[in-house]
């Protein structure tokens, strides 16, 4: 695949530019690689897939290095061409290199995306005397309703549980369930 890297215009803007040639790179992680030799040092280094045809692209299963890995979506912003900035939303290269996926994100979107390693932003709660280990993820979601909360559990490895969040709206008179426990 061929990918075009950006740089962060500032440290800790969230704003990135394009920012040298394209890299020919096998998946996401290694372009990202390439890419961080070229970029001042001090700045945070981001990739945009190119996009040669029209059409949606063929999952690329990725590489052993890649499996797992999560990013920070960069979306280009409509009111300033060749700049990128994240709009929260996490891809991540599980069935699919990552670096595919944003190339059929630009479909969706009619913009350039690109990708930057994901910064975990949750800190770790430390263990105290009232923690309980658990062992497994739980997660719940409200189907339809008034409005609700979705939110889902995850393990951190000291035990601690993180709890991430999201409220939706659907219309009024609309029934609602919940599933997970």
């Amino acid at each position: 695949m061929k990918f075009f890297p950006l740089a962060e215009t500032a440290p800790g803007s969230g704003l990135f530019e394009l920012f040298g040639a394209a890299l020919d790179a096998s998946g996401t992680s290694l372009a990202l690689s390439k890419a961080l030799e070229t970029v001042p040092v001090g700045l945070r280094v981001a990739v945009a897939p190119y996009r040669a045809m029209s059409g949606m692209p063929a999952p690329l299963p990725p590489t052993a290095l890649e499996q797992g890995k999560a990013y920070d979506l960069l979306i280009e912003q409509e009111e300033d061409p060749g700049v990128f900035a994240s709009e929260a939303q996490i891809l991540t290269s599980q069935s699919s290199d990552a670096g595919a996926m944003a190339l059929a994100l630009q479909v969706f979107f009619g913009r350039r995306i690109a990708l930057t390693p994901h910064i975990e932003t949750v800190q770790e709660a430390p263990p105290t005397e009232e923690t309980t280990p658990v062992t497994s993820a739980v997660g719940s979601a409200v189907q339809s309703g008034g409005s609700g909360t979705a939110s889902i559990n995850a393990v951190t490895s000291g035990g601690a549980v993180a709890t991430s969040g999201a409220t939706q709206s659907a219309p009024s008179g609309s029934t609602s369930g919940t599933k997970g426990s």
